[in-house]
């Protein structure tokens, strides 16, 4: 071993220390929406901006700094180490990428940011409560200018929103998003009056009912293994906004929410938190820590965590094999439902003010509608206080419907609270990211509907681990998608999956 892989090694273990800090972190953040009293936050406010210092100092010291520069030219990028394996070489590349990021951010804008955070995650969730959105304003405020700032320190080129997409999706603009958002809108709209005509006569009452919350359970954890997850590698709780972290490849933390009143919006919440899940899970741990045993961006994310939502769970094959267990279970609620009844009502396509529990097809134009918020939020044309009357407006121009309150309306996400500002359009790139591997899956395995319909799911867990997980971040998302697909992305594979479905 030469010099090089040794600094190398050096830089991959500072990582990993790195990584087990943030794990602690993730840890805080999971047990604040699961299991924390309300009285804790002073000190988990504490705890949170301890650890973020911590982390932010990890790779932003002198040393680190002379070490990654004898790989690779800290400057312009320009690799030093042509010694190292093809798959080192691309997690430098990373390395070096996170490492310009970290840099631009001071470590006393790191704690600010954190410290905001954890107090407005509190604020949101009182606001929401009691559906009043001057509780939660001022810290919005905060949030919008820490994130002016942060878009500032990082630096962009055309708009001051692409250096906060950046963060979530690298190299994606603002630029390319408008043109796939208009695409959307203007492909979406019309389909969802058509759609809505074709359904005028259906309905998805046979969905609602009294489904007690332990069987609930019982049918999430039956769910959770037989898509692939041992009951030795994840922990399934409750919270008021379902997430799921990676605490490690073995330590996966699925949270999901319950309502007596409909069973499918908690399964179907599993089944999307669950694709979160295997993708942790199937990461390289023996790359822990470094950029190969990392996500390569929330949109990829998302379309793994999609595609079993809504191209898996959304499709006949699979209520083929689930609704009899929903049948059995919930006798009193179904026993004169039909699976095709059950399943035309999953379908069910209808204006809804609440994202998450958007069907697929009106789902994007709830993202788009956040996005143009946002955007507006970071370049000054949307002021904070004008939200709520933005909010009801884009929701009547998009979706043909307004929210009662602010509590369904611009008070029902976390993200803000979190500081999240960039992180939405990632939604939207992972529909159509699961779009365009879904038309490939379905492509290279011609019995897909059968095997789906009698339970077997581990074919399609094997395609994305080996189309997707094992890559970690050797790929750019948009690149990745197109390795995968062996096509060039567009919007066009979702749309069709939309309209060969709806209406064919």
């Amino acid at each position: 071993m030469n010099n090089l892989n040794k600094i190398y090694d050096k830089i991959c273990k500072t990582l990993k220390s790195k990584a087990l800090f943030n794990s602690c972190l993730q840890l805080l953040e999971w047990d604040q929406e699961t299991n924390m009293p309300e009285n804790g936050i002073k000190i988990k406010s504490e705890q949170n901006k301890l650890l973020s210092e911590i982390i932010h100092k990890t790779t932003t010291t002198k040393k680190y700094a002379s070490q990654l520069n004898q790989l690779i030219d800290i400057d312009n990028g320009t690799l030093k180490a042509n010694n190292l394996s093809e798959e080192e070489k691309k997690s430098i590349r990373e390395i070096r990428r996170d490492y310009v990021h970290e840099n631009k951010l001071t470590t006393s804008f790191v704690k600010k940011f954190s410290e905001t955070t954890t107090h407005s995650l509190q604020a949101w969730k009182e606001a929401k409560k009691i559906d009043n959105f001057k509780i939660f304003q001022p810290h919005l405020q905060k949030i919008v200018d820490l994130n002016r700032k942060k878009a500032d320190l990082l630096g962009y080129n055309s708009h001051p929103y692409d250096a906060l997409i950046d963060l979530y999706e690298p190299e994606v603009t603002t630029l390319q998003l408008n043109e796939i958002f208009l695409d959307l809108k203007t492909n979406l709209i019309p389909l969802i009056k058509k759609i809505k005509i074709k359904q005028q006569n259906e309905n998805d009452s046979v969905l609602k009912g009294v489904f007690p919350i332990d069987k609930q359970i019982q049918l999430s954890t039956q769910l959770i293994s037989n898509i692939g997850l041992s009951v030795k590698n994840y922990n399934l709780s409750q919270a008021a906004h379902p997430f799921c972290v990676g605490i490690s490849p073995k330590d996966i933390r699925i949270t999901t929410h319950y309502h007596e009143d409909n069973a499918i919006k908690s399964f179907l919440s599993t089944l999307h938190e669950c694709g979160h899940g295997l993708y942790e899970h199937n990461l390289p741990e023996q790359h822990f820590g470094t950029p190969l045993s990392q996500a390569a961006s929330y949109g990829i994310h998302e379309s793994q965590s999609r595609i079993w939502e809504t191209c898996i769970g959304h499709s006949r094959e699979f209520w083929e094999y689930y609704f009899p267990k929903f049948q059995d279970i919930f006798k009193s609620s179904l026993e004169h439902v039909t699976t095709e009844q059950f399943y035309r009502a999953v379908n069910f396509v209808k204006s809804s003010t609440i994202r998450i529990f958007a069907d697929e097809v009106t789902y994007n134009l709830h993202i788009i509608l956040r996005y143009e918020i946002e955007k507006g939020l970071i370049d000054g044309s949307i002021q904070v206080k004008n939200i709520p009357d933005i909010w009801r407006a884009k929701m009547s121009d998009y979706l043909d419907i307004i929210p009662k309150n602010n509590k369904e309306g611009c008070l029902q996400d976390i993200h803000w609270s979190l500081g999240c500002i960039g992180y939405f359009p990632s939604y939207t790139l992972g529909n159509l990211f699961a779009g365009s591997l879904y038309e490939n899956l379905i492509k290279t395995h011609m019995n897909y509907n059968i095997r789906i319909s009698k339970g077997d799911f581990s074919f399609i867990n094997i395609f994305l681990k080996e189309k997707v997980h094992k890559f970690g971040r050797q790929y750019l998302p948009i690149e990745l998608i197109e390795k995968a697909t062996n096509t060039t992305f567009s919007s066009k594979p979702y749309l069709s999956y939309l309209k060969s479905k709806y209406i064919p």
